[in-house]
C-alpha cells in the first residue's frame, strides 16, 4: 500500500469510528461497491480495533476497581465533556488529573487528562499563532477547536484560514455573517466591521471550553446561541473549576467582553498575561 493509499485508509477509518453502527454499515456497503480494495483494508483495520478493545476490557475493569476509592479532584465524575462521558479519576498529580471515560462517538473506553498547565500552554501557542497572523494584517474569523491541531510533539497549529480577512481586502459584504456561531464575537453576530479582537473573543470561547468542558454561550439553535452571545454573561470559570487561578479567570472573562474596547487590545497583551500565569 503506497503512502497516498495509506492516508486514504487513515482518513476513512477516522471517519468511520465517529459514525453510529447504521451509518458506518451504509458507508462500508458503498465502499464495497465503489472501492473494494479500500473496503477490505478497512474491514481488517476495524476488526483489529475491535479485538484490541476486547483484550483491553480486563485491564479497564481492573482500573475501575482500583479507582473506586479514589477522589474526584475536579468534580467532573458523571459529567460529559465534549463527546466523552467521565467516570472516576484514575490518578492525580501536580500536572493534572486523569479520568476514566467513554468516547460516546467511537464507543470505546479512554483515559482523559485535564492538566491545567498544559491548557495554558496550548492557549499560549494559539495566541502566538494569532499574533503572527494579526501582525500581517490577517484576521482568522473562524477560530474554534476544529481549526486547532495538536501535534504529537506538543506543537499547536491553527488551521483553515479560508474565512480570513486581510487588512485591505474584505471577503464579506454588509449584513453577511461568516464563522461558526458558538465562537463568533458580538460584532460578527451583528455583521458589523471586525478586527483582530474578534479572534481574541473566539480564543476566550475556546479557552473557556478547554477548562470547563462546555461553551460559555449555549442554546438548542443557532439563533438562541447568537442571542446568548449578545445578551448573556458567562459563568466564572471558578463555578465549575475551583482549581482555576483567579488570574486565569480574569483573562478569559476579559476576552469575552461584549464591548471589544474592553477586551485585550492585541494578542501580544494576552500572551504577556499567559506567560505570567505559567
Amino acid at each position: 500500500m503506497n503512502a497516498q493509499r495509506w492516508d486514504e485508509l487513515q482518513i476513512a477509518f477516522n471517519q468511520l469510528i465517529e459514525m453510529d453502527a447504521s451509518e458506518r454499515a451504509g458507508r462500508l456497503a458503498r465502499l464495497a461497491i465503489g472501492d473494494p480494495e479500500l473496503h477490505r483494508a478497512l474491514e481488517s483495520v476495524l476488526a483489529a480495533d475491535a479485538e484490541a478493545d476486547r483484550r483491553l476490557a480486563p485491564i479497564d475493569s481492573a482500573l475501575l476497581l482500583a479507582a473506586s476509592c479514589r477522589s474526584d479532584p475536579l468534580g467532573l465524575m458523571g459529567r460529559t465533556v465534549a463527546h466523552f462521558r467521565l467516570h472516576e479519576s484514575l490518578g492525580a498529580g501536580g500536572m493534572g488529573v486523569v479520568y476514566r471515560a467513554d468516547d460516546t462517538r467511537a464507543g470505546r473506553p479512554v483515559a482523559l487528562k485535564f492538566p491545567l498547565r498544559e491548557t495554558i500552554e496550548i492557549a499560549r501557542q494559539i495566541t502566538a499563532g494569532l499574533q503572527a497572523a494579526h501582525a500581517e494584517g490577517i484576521v482568522h474569523r473562524d477560530l474554534k477547536p476544529a481549526n486547532v491541531m495538536l501535534l504529537a510533539d506538543g506543537t499547536v497549529r491553527i488551521l483553515d484560514f479560508g474565512l480570513a480577512k486581510a487588512r485591505d481586502h474584505s471577503l464579506s459584504t454588509t449584513s453577511v455573517r461568516l464563522g461558526t456561531v458558538p465562537y463568533m464575537s458580538p460584532e460578527q453576530i451583528r455583521a458589523a466591521d471586525i478586527d483582530a479582537r474578534a479572534d481574541l473573543w473566539a480564543l476566550g470561547v475556546v479557552l473557556y471550553e478547554m477548562l470547563t468542558g462546555r461553551k460559555p454561550f449555549r442554546g438548542d439553535e443557532k439563533a438562541t446561541i447568537a442571542d446568548a452571545i449578545l445578551h448573556d454573561q458567562p459563568e466564572p470559570l471558578s463555578t465549575s473549576r475551583p482549581d482555576v487561578p483567579d488570574a486565569l479567570d480574569r483573562v478569559v472573562l476579559r476576552l469575552l467582553q461584549k464591548d471589544r474596547t474592553r477586551r485585550h487590545a492585541t494578542a501580544d497583551a494576552v500572551l504577556r498575561e499567559l506567560r505570567e500565569l505559567r
